[in-house]
């Protein structure tokens, strides 16, 4: 409908000598802080500079283009559904608090907490129901991963301590005891072939 009426109203404003309406830039919003640096670092227009500084630039550039590339976003259909903890009502003063309780909620993924290259939000989402986090963590991060091999804990204050478990069923019994999460049993697994 807007685009129908707009150059009727415009043509209309012209004849009875009206004024233009002044054009209002819209304000673009990033989510991720990398994209906004560089959409702002690209966007800058510059000129009378030295060639060394237009190549210095372009190394500035490509550095943010893989500081962006590092920031993986994870497809929409296993995004997490941010929840993040209710301050406390009484403002707790002790200096040793973990950003990350050791314990988490039921469908928490406790591989996805330590990956540093998410945001805190994204790191203490929760998915809709804990077979939906099972599904992710035996689809995204354990698939194909050798049940025999060595396997750390990604929660961060486990990866601070440099906790290394012997193996699959040792980090699934480790991550439920300690971070209470459970994960399916490996009869439960369905293999992909």
């Amino acid at each position: 409908d807007y685009f129908r009426r707009r150059p009727v109203e415009d043509i209309e404003r012209q004849n009875s000598g009206q004024q233009e309406e002044e054009y209002i830039e819209p304000v673009v919003e990033h989510q991720i802080p990398e994209r906004a640096q560089l959409a702002e670092f690209i966007c800058t227009h510059v000129a009378g500079i030295a060639p060394q500084d237009i190549v210095a630039r372009r190394i500035h550039s490509a550095g943010l283009m893989v500081a962006l590339c590092r920031r993986r976003e994870v497809p929409r259909r296993y995004r997490l559904r941010v929840a993040l903890p209710q301050p406390p009502i009484v403002k707790e003063e002790s200096p040793d608090l973990e950003p990350f309780p050791l314990v988490l909620a039921k469908s928490q993924c406790p591989i996805c907490i330590g990956d540093e290259s998410k945001s805190y939000e994204e790191r203490m989402g929760s998915f809709c129901r804990p077979a939906k986090m099972m599904d992710h963590v035996e689809r995204i991060h354990l698939k194909g991963r050798d049940p025999h091999a060595k396997i750390e804990c990604y929660h961060p204050v486990c990866k601070s301590q440099g906790l290394v478990l012997e193996h699959l069923e040792h980090f699934k019994d480790h991550v439920e005891t300690v971070h209470g999460i459970k994960l399916r049993e490996p009869r439960f697994v369905r293999s992909s072939k």
